[in-house]
């Protein structure tokens, strides 16, 4: 059985922790990356070329830079990598994301050749509070379970925080449970996909099964001052949601990444 993982991805405003996030992974049991580069775009939910939808400030354009790290990394993982551009267009010739299309030609093209396929983006970590093995738990699924969705558990934004690394990243907001009502993510069996609405519905032939979030959820290292209003609306809380907990489970992972500096 081979587990793949599919992203849409702005290279500049991702390129800073992208190595991380293949360290992570492919320690967790990922088999094959299909990296889908929208150059070009605002991307997904950006306000403009210079800010994305949060707020945060990045670069016009990626730099000689950012694509010299890239290629790097293309390069020392590559037995791992499976690189696309994407730049599908609109009415108006302009670059869009195209998520929802990027994720059909993936599995059109490359679908057949595994079990499994993680729909994910970068600043999303798969983890497992107990520990489970992720490769196991995948193996040991009834086939009559086609998909596997996934909660979420907001972690600080990566443009706020201050560490190096940002799985070591451990303030977060506790005493809230999102469930499947707020953007989940979704691991398919790949023979079963049958159509999707967006990344966070996907039909598939038979069963979807929840996984309760202690056995395996995904952090979200994207909380910002924007994203804490918009969850108060949401949730229509009269107290705000903050970032005033430490959940520091995934520095069982830091040893992985002793060799290498996201500076």
């Amino acid at each position: 059985m081979t587990i793949a993982f599919h992203t849409v991805f702005v290279l500049n405003e991702n390129i800073k922790w992208m190595e991380e996030f293949l360290i992570y992974y492919i320690n967790l049991g990922i088999d094959k990356f299909y990296l889908y580069h929208n150059e070009g775009t605002s991307g997904d939910g950006l306000l403009s070329k210079e800010v994305n939808k949060y707020g945060f400030s990045i670069r016009s354009e990626s730099t000689e830079e950012d694509f010299k790290q890239l290629n790097l990394l293309l390069e020392k993982y590559k037995k791992y990598i499976s690189y696309t551009l994407w730049q599908p267009r609109n009415e108006k010739n302009e670059i869009v994301y195209g998520q929802k299309e990027a994720i059909v030609d993936c599995l059109s093209k490359y679908g057949h050749l595994h079990e499994w396929m993680c729909f994910l983006d970068l600043d999303e970590f798969i983890f497992s509070k107990r520990n489970v093995n992720f490769v196991d738990f995948l193996n040991s699924l009834d086939p009559s379970i086609s998909a596997v969705k996934l909660v979420q558990k907001k972690f600080l934004d990566r443009f706020l925080s201050k560490e190096q690394h940002i799985s070591q990243e451990f303030n977060c907001i506790e005493g809230f449970k999102i469930g499947t009502e707020w953007a989940p993510k979704n691991i398919i069996r790949c023979r079963d996909f049958a159509g999707l609405y967006n990344v966070h519905n996907i039909y598939v032939k038979n069963k979807t099964a929840t996984v309760n979030e202690d056995l395996f959820r995904f952090n979200h290292y994207n909380i910002n001052d924007k994203q804490l209003a918009w969850m108060q609306t949401f949730y229509d809380r009269r107290e705000p949601f903050s970032i005033n907990a430490v959940d520091d489970g995934m520095k069982r992972y830091q040893y992985l990444f002793a060799d290498f500096s996201n500076d």
